[in-house]
């Protein structure tokens, strides 16, 4: 029986010609699976669960899910077919300048987002990544040039989607980038990994930014809720951190520099206590790596030695099981066939592009 679904290519045409706009303007009211290769699923906002399919459109608040691996039954009617069977997979479409490819073991939440800010309400796509890795293809022109109209329109476009993990929002993204999410050993862990292999982009987390990550980057932030690790999987990138109410402490990360932020809340008072520590390589191998500390309660602009509040020995180890992952080397890295600058692992989904 035919699907009265509007077909992706039937969605993109609703969109508003001409838009130039941020948010709504930018994209249609439903987004669309381009391409699916095993059984993956979309599960709408009602609960409603059912195959995802090809050239079909979905409500956001929509959660799409990758499996694993291709099934027996799959593998060998691709190959009856004479096919190579490749590997699961789904190209999901916002718009034609917004795609991202899922990969295997992917589970992803589509969202809107409306927020208000300085410049009035603002509307924009959430791709909330749940678990596994996905890609981003972001063609939509963000090069400003000084003319007035282009460079709205361009900051629109880098203001229009965000990637969510659990640790983080990766924003102000463009061309190919890659996010990975995997949970930790422990109880509410997460590794979340970032390259920007072809791409741009930035995170924002609680109490750190980082400015634009640029080609052949890659960054690891790992933790909880109440503990975050900053990593230095390739390149060299800045972290701004916050320090009291109305101050940050901006670094430069190189191989082997890593930050780590506690919170807690105070007994007295009931404000958070944030420290923060960021570790810089030794000068040479017999000496010892010089190390920043601070720490301020949220909301106030005094800050304090951390040297009397930083959590003891026995608590930074509590979170050994970070340790080596992130420090830098290519356990910090993503797979050789997702590495940096190596696109064409993802079974020759975006060569037809």
């Amino acid at each position: 029986m035919r699907s009265l679904r509007p077909s992706g290519f039937a969605a993109v045409a609703l969109m508003v010609a001409g838009a130039a706009g941020a948010g709504a303007a930018l994209f249609d009211p439903l987004f669309v699976a381009a391409k699916v290769t095993g059984s993956a699923t979309a599960c709408r906002p009602g609960g409603e669960e059912e195959a995802l399919l090809a050239d079909h459109a979905y409500p956001y608040g929509t959660v799409v899910e990758i499996p694993a691996a291709l099934t027996p039954e799959e593998i060998k009617a691709a190959k009856r077919a004479k096919l190579d069977p490749g590997k699961p997979g789904a190209i999901v479409q916002l718009a034609p300048d917004f795609r991202f490819r899922l990969s295997p073991g992917a589970k992803v939440r589509f969202l809107d987002e409306t927020t208000a800010g300085e410049g009035g309400v603002r509307e924009r796509k959430v791709v909330e990544l749940l678990e596994g890795s996905i890609t981003t293809y972001l063609t939509a022109p963000v090069s400003k040039t000084g003319a007035a109209a282009g460079d709205a329109a361009a900051e629109a476009n880098l203001e229009a989607v965000v990637v969510r993990t659990p640790l983080c929002d990766a924003v102000r993204m463009s061309d190919q980038n890659q996010i990975k999410v995997s949970p930790g050993r422990g109880e509410g862990e997460w590794v979340c990994k970032f390259a920007a292999p072809a791409g741009h982009m930035e995170l924002v987390g609680k109490q750190f930014k980082v400015s634009r990550l640029r080609h052949n980057t890659e960054i690891v932030v790992s933790g909880t809720d109440s503990f975050t690790k900053i990593a230095t999987g390739s390149g060299e990138f800045s972290v701004a951190f916050e320090k009291g109410a109305d101050a940050e402490e901006t670094v430069w990360f190189k191989s082997r520099t890593v930050g780590k932020i506690w919170r807690q809340f105070a007994a007295i008072g009931h404000r958070m206590s944030v420290s923060v520590m960021v570790s810089f390589p030794p000068p040479s191998q017999d000496a010892e790596g010089p190390v920043l500390a601070y720490s301020y309660l949220e909301g106030q602009t005094g800050v304090g030695n951390a040297e009397s509040s930083l959590p003891e020995q026995g608590g930074e180890e509590a979170f050994s099981e970070f340790g080596d992952e992130g420090d830098g080397g290519d356990d910090a890295g993503f797979d050789s066939a997702e590495g940096a600058g190596d696109f064409s692992g993802f079974e020759g989904f975006g060569d037809e592009w």
